[in-house]
């Protein structure tokens, strides 16, 4: 079928679809914690299930959807819209469970990563869940991530940022040497920083079911290059290793309520100080970028309701901007 201005029902169907992210934090301590998600029309009539996750990325038809988070001792249930050829982010707020019932991460995460030297997967049995006849998976993947000062291997305290490709957060930890996260399948940013080393960034993808490990080696900024190998002709370089971006520095943007400092879902825009859009995330709370060093204008916009700040961009150096708005004007 073809509508009246050439284009096919394909793509007319294509132009009214929207994304939807949908995450799961505690109450308290704001952390990610493990859920189950059922998205239904207002009639009632469940179109997903999605279990055991901590976020989830859907594309669903434009229209107004009741999304239920379950855990073994809380449900949460909220009506949400979806825009046609737009993204959004839910958060949902859940109690803290007791430690018995959260579902406790892998002994390799858990351990110094002195013993992992490269990227490995690691396949479990994916299990299906059936969404309208169709049956596709939705068995979250894990990544698990590493850092190691590269001139001894050593473990390094680092700053780890796990973004969806146009920048919203997903998962993010402060100085520690290993994370480990189950997350939906697709593909991920990974940033890792630490101080007095040079950043690094690549773009990775989670299987359905599968373990992905990535060891991520830093060197230092005023490290000496190191010193030739007796082969003449050294490996290739890993995708990691070609990410180092020293001469950029890093901005974290947060979005929160004036009254409690819960995340609030916003469009954030990074623009040149002329007001040139750089970079942007839309329906999120939180989102990172890679800036040159330079002065630029965080442009937040919620509900019509816009607010623009300065900051400046510090080669090697992360900065972090929390936009507090007041959500009862």
């Amino acid at each position: 079928a073809v509508a009246a201005d050439g284009s096919s029902a394909e793509e007319e169907a294509a132009k009214a679809l929207g994304g939807l992210r949908l995450s799961a934090l505690t109450k308290q301590g704001k952390r990610p914690t493990v859920v189950s998600f059922t998205i239904s029309r207002l009639n009632g009539e469940v179109l997903q299930n999605i279990e055991n996750v901590k976020t989830m990325q859907l594309s669903l038809p434009a229209g107004q959807y009741k999304v239920t988070a379950k855990t073994t001792s809380s449900t949460t249930v909220k009506q949400v819209e979806v825009l046609a050829t737009k993204g959004g982010h839910e958060i949902f707020l859940v109690p803290n469970q007791p430690e018995a019932t959260q579902q406790a991460p892998s002994s390799q995460a858990a351990q110094s990563p002195s013993a992992p030297a490269a990227t490995t997967s690691a396949a479990t049995s994916p299990q299906a869940t059936s969404t309208g006849g169709a049956t596709e998976s939705t068995e979250p993947g894990r990544l698990e991530l590493f850092a190691q000062n590269v001139s001894n291997n050593s473990a390094l305290k680092s700053n780890f940022y796990v973004q969806m490709p146009n920048g919203t957060m997903v998962a993010s930890k402060t100085y520690v040497d290993s994370i480990g996260y189950k997350l939906a399948a697709g593909q991920y940013k990974v940033i890792v920083r630490a101080t007095g080393f040079n950043d690094k960034s690549v773009m990775l993808n989670v299987r359905p079911g599968q373990t992905r490990r990535e060891v991520f080696k830093l060197e230092s900024v005023n490290q000496a290059p190191a010193a030739p190998r007796v082969n003449p002709t050294p490996p290739p370089r890993s995708a990691a290793q070609n990410a180092t971006s020293p001469a950029y520095g890093g901005l974290t943007v947060n979005v929160v309520k004036a009254s409690d400092r819960s995340p609030l879902t916003a469009n954030i825009v990074i623009t040149q100080r002329d007001g040139t859009p750089l970079k942007q995330a839309f329906g999120t709370a939180s989102a990172s970028f890679d800036l040159p060093p330079r002065e630029f204008v965080i442009r937040v916009t919620y509900n019509g309701f816009t607010t623009n700040h300065q900051v400046n961009i510090v080669r090697g150096k992360l900065a972090i901007k929390t936009i507090t708005i007041d959500t009862t004007r």
